[in-house]
């Protein structure tokens, strides 16, 4: 908070000559002014593909997953990566998303509602949430342009993907793409995840 980073400054300012203070951000441009001023940017390299999948390899040998799909979710991070060795959960939550995006596309009543608590459900895990989002909407997005030539990612919705792509097309995909980066965007500024997924739910 705005309270407790004006709290640190004098500390910031006047530190004891035996401590060393290590402030850790994800998003620094949250941090004030006063407090960046005070102190030394240091930015973390991020692993590359390579790095990625000889990590997670060496963790789960016995795990077989598509290194693409690792690549881009982890981002060059390790932590990240590791968190895809429920695999499980990724195809189901794929299959969550396709089912509530081909109700929202055949107009249904109750689509709407299915969809935001689809997004409620899964405020903890939104990192994993918003890239499987963007993943199945790219898939729908290539699939209306590509036809079945297109590369699919998530393989294991493949035929439905590419049945579902004449009724959202390529430039309804792109828009929807366009709208959840701008969410995904919002909550990395921190902004409360009801209301970045609400505006979300308007759209």
């Amino acid at each position: 908070s705005v309270q407790a980073q004006n709290a640190l400054l004098k500390t910031l300012e006047e530190p004891p000559h035996y401590v060393v203070i290590i402030l850790i951000s994800s998003n620094d441009f949250q941090l004030l002014e006063t407090v960046r001023s005070r102190t030394v940017k240091v930015e973390f390299r991020r692993y590359n593909n390579k790095e990625i999948i000889k990590a997670f390899k060496e963790k789960y040998p016995s795990k077989d997953i598509d290194n693409e799909i690792l690549c881009e979710y982890s981002d060059g991070i390790i932590g990240r990566a590791f968190s895809m060795a429920d695999s499980d959960e990724y195809k189901k939550m794929s299959e969550s998303v396709f089912c509530s995006l081909e109700h929202l596309s055949d107009g249904k009543g109750k689509s709407l509602c299915e969809f935001e608590n689809l997004l409620a459900e899964n405020a903890k895990n939104k990192e994993m949430f918003f890239y499987v989002l963007l993943s199945v909407l790219r898939d729908i997005m290539m699939a209306g342009r590509y036809g079945k030539t297109a590369a699919i990612q998530n393989v294991q919705i493949a035929d439905k993907i590419y049945n579902i792509s004449d009724r959202i097309d390529y430039h309804k995909a792109s828009k929807c793409i366009i709208k959840v980066n701008d969410a995904w965007r919002l909550l990395q500024k921190n902004v409360n995840y009801k209301l970045a997924t609400d505006m979300l739910a308007v759209r």
